[in-house]
């Protein structure tokens, strides 16, 4: 089998030029998460007025953080919240990927190949096309915040 040999006849200039690129699209991709921390800086006066300049213009100030702390539970529980339901997601979703890998790789069961089938189907869905039939059923029951 062939390797992959990354090809070390390109000048320096070229290597620089990659670089340069490479920097140039990751600040693309950082532009919207600075402009937003530098909006949440502004005074909430200065924040109504149209976005250009994103930097704070009248001084830095905290003021949104700790209105944001006080609205609701707080920052802090709804962090906590976010985070359970990250964990727990995360395990049981290991967990019952594993068994049921374990399960496949290793009995032989009648529609073995349908039941496969149909998992990965589900998979192959895009999250984006099934949100709204989510929100609808959602809203509809009584998993909301009153």
């Amino acid at each position: 089998m062939g390797r992959i040999v990354r090809s070390t006849t390109l000048g320096i200039g070229a290597r620089i030029a990659e670089h340069a690129v490479g920097l140039t699209i990751a600040g693309l991709f950082m532009a919207p998460i600075a402009w937003t921390m530098l909006s949440s800086l502004k005074p909430a006066q200065e924040a109504r007025q149209p976005p250009l300049p994103p930097w704070p213009t009248t001084g830095i100030t905290t003021e949104n953080y700790a209105t944001l702390s006080n609205f609701g539970d707080g920052l802090w529980q709804s962090l906590g919240n976010s985070t359970f339901v990250a964990f727990a997601t995360v395990a049981l979703t290991v967990l019952v990927s594993l068994l049921a890998g374990y399960g496949f790789s290793r009995f032989a069961f009648p529609l073995k190949g349908l039941c496969f089938l149909l998992i990965l189907a589900t998979i192959m869905i895009p999250f984006q096309s099934i949100l709204t039939p989510i929100f609808l059923i959602l809203t509809g029951s009584a998993c909301r915040t009153p």
